[in-house]
């Protein structure tokens, strides 16, 4: 009986455990807005401009980012690069070539970083922790995540 009241019990505080948060590290993406768990924004251009915020002042004038824009194909989904650029001076960068229409892609922007052994870039991204109660209650935590945008469809 005891078992019994501990399922009903779970079962009517599960609703009202369900949920997600999110939260952001690194550069926070400009434009595509910045969406963690709404559905990803449609930019206008096969080869839009991609902004970010600029990084921390104090990491001086000769700040330089990393660009990657992928898309996941398969199943398991496997990242597809379709567009890298390093050594960008600035805080905003249009893609040099098209992407496919209709397609989500995926970016990130890194900064790049040297110590006195190797050079390296600093990610930015975002964590997802997400709490489903039915058919049974499921706890995850989803570090890593890069923001989307999809492509307009073809004119």
């Amino acid at each position: 009986m005891k078992r019994v009241r501990g399922l009903a019990l779970c079962m009517l505080i599960a609703p009202a455990l369900s949920g997600c948060v999110a939260w952001g590290y690194g550069l926070a993406p400009v434009d595509p807005a910045a969406r963690k768990i709404l559905p990803s924004q449609t930019v206008e251009s096969l080869q839009p401009t991609l902004t970010w915020e600029p990084a921390d002042p104090e990491e001086g004038p000769d700040v330089r980012y990393v660009l990657i824009v992928y898309r996941k194909e398969g199943f398991p989904a496997q990242a597809i690069t379709a567009y890298t650029k390093d050594n960008i001076a600035g805080t905003s960068h249009t893609l040099e070539r098209p992407l496919m229409p209709d397609t989500r892609y995926y970016w990130r922007v890194g900064i790049t970083r040297k110590n006195d052994h190797e050079a390296y870039v600093e990610w930015n991204g975002y964590n997802l922790f997400g709490v489903i109660p039915f058919p049974i209650i499921f706890i995850g935590l989803h570090p890593g995540n890069a923001y989307s945008f999809d492509t307009p469809a073809e004119p």
